[in-house]
């Protein structure tokens, strides 16, 4: 829905260069957003799906082009929390993942910290409780040889190249 995409932009005060990440509730929500998987990928999914690594893959033709921003790629993940995966099986697919906050602001770890940022912006606040972690899932382009990291998190360099058996790269999101 390229209307809420549009909302979504303006309620965070995000730039709409930026992309918009999706979550998925379970593997065979894969296919619905990403036009293929690469091998390296899935050595990844099966070392650390469900949990904190987005994916950078070649979007399916189907996806709305507004979800990319300026670029070429759309971030995966498929998360450990079981809320957000009820959430995308639920619905019966893939989900916008942005973070419950304005654009270069304090993480909102709570409900009630989402209201104070976000207040009458949004239709609906979920509260599953205080977020386990402010840190951010690493974000790493898969669709590149060696595969990239775009934005450290979560998930150590070293720790992805063990699961790999090689080596990544570091560069720019």
């Amino acid at each position: 829905d390229v209307g809420a995409i549009a909302r979504l932009y303006r309620v965070k005060g995000r730039l709409d260069a930026k992309a918009l990440p999706l979550i998925i509730g379970d593997v065979g929500q894969l296919a619905e957003v990403a036009a293929a998987v690469p091998p390296q990928a899935e050595k990844l999914m099966a070392a650390f799906w469900p949990g904190p690594l987005t994916l950078l893959l070649e979007p399916h033709e189907a996806l709305p082009a507004e979800l990319r921003g300026e670029s070429p790629r759309i971030g995966v993940r498929w998360p450990a929390a079981r809320l957000c995966q009820q959430l995308a099986c639920g619905l019966g697919h893939a989900i916008t993942a942005t973070s419950a906050n304005c654009s270069g602001a304090p993480a909102a770890l709570t409900a009630a910290a989402v209201a104070d940022q976000l207040g009458v912006s949004v239709d609906l606040i979920l509260d599953g409780g205080r977020a386990e972690s402010s840190e951010v899932s690493t974000v790493l382009d898969v669709v590149v040889e060696p595969p990239c990291i775009r934005r450290p998190g979560k998930i150590p360099a070293q720790v992805i190249e063990a699961a790999l058996g090689g080596p990544v790269s570091m560069g720019p999101m």
